[in-house]
């Protein structure tokens, strides 16, 4: 994993489990010599659950950094009153409303189709009373 791009909670949070593991799988490790089957049962049982624990860490760290970056893109557009558009920052062509405003936020442009109104190709929508602006 590059830690490059983990948020530093989850960096951490993804240390203490892999302390974790590789503490349980040096128990599990010393076990192997014991007689007490019941000990090397509930190690291994122990192991296992943090496996599972570790997957879900990451699968959560997956989730976090793909919300982050979809506010991140929510925060790049803004809504013009005077246009009743959405823009991304320093551009002048508008985004599909509908499409925006869906839970994904996809920034989908909408094509030009002359005298102030445009249409989005992934929604199917018609916007008459948007344009460029100026």
């Amino acid at each position: 994993m590059d830690s490059s791009i983990v948020p530093a909670a989850a960096l951490t949070v993804t240390s203490l489990v892999n302390n974790l593991v590789s503490s349980v799988k040096n128990a599990r490790e010393l076990s192997k010599q014991s007689s007490d089957s019941e000990l090397k049962e509930q190690i291994a049982d122990i192991y296992d659950a943090i496996v599972d624990v570790k997957a879900r860490v990451l699968d959560l760290d997956t989730e976090n950094r793909s919300l982050r970056e979809q506010l991140a893109q929510k925060a790049s557009v803004k809504h013009d009153p005077n246009t009743k558009g959405f823009y991304k920052e320093g551009e002048i062509d508008p985004l599909c409303p509908k499409c925006f405003q869906s839970p994904t936020h996809d920034v989908v442009y909408l094509r030009d189709e002359g005298d102030q109104s445009g249409y989005c190709v992934v929604c199917r929508t018609a916007h008459s009373y948007l344009h460029r602006r100026v």
